[in-house]
């Protein structure tokens, strides 16, 4: 359990980002940290923290560009691939509105 941890708290983690709810996605990430203090030492965790701040910003291109980075060294498998498209999505609906 230890080892498949980081796994399960970075799916959680997209979950959360796909609903767009920004402070519970925050919230999630935080108590991550608490449940496993060694999380904060993993691509998983800057990932997530990475995807948390450009979604933030609306960076639509500098998600994409973290995603690819990511993929390079770990690959997404098309249950996350599939979630974070979407995630993707919202922030170009976003940047859309305010165009």
């Amino acid at each position: 359990m230890k080892y498949s941890v980081k796994d399960y708290f970075l799916k959680a983690g997209i979950c959360h980002l796909a609903t767009a709810d920004l402070v519970s996605s925050q919230r999630a990430l935080e108590k991550y940290r608490d449940q496993d203090p060694t999380f904060t030492s993993t691509r998983e965790h800057q990932l997530l923290v990475d995807l948390y701040e450009t979604i933030s910003a609306g960076e639509q291109e500098k998600f994409a560009d973290t995603l690819f980075a990511y993929d390079r060294m770990s690959k997404l498998d098309s249950w996350k691939t599939t979630l974070l498209l979407r995630i993707k999505s919202q922030i170009e609906e976003v940047d859309d509105g305010f165009a």
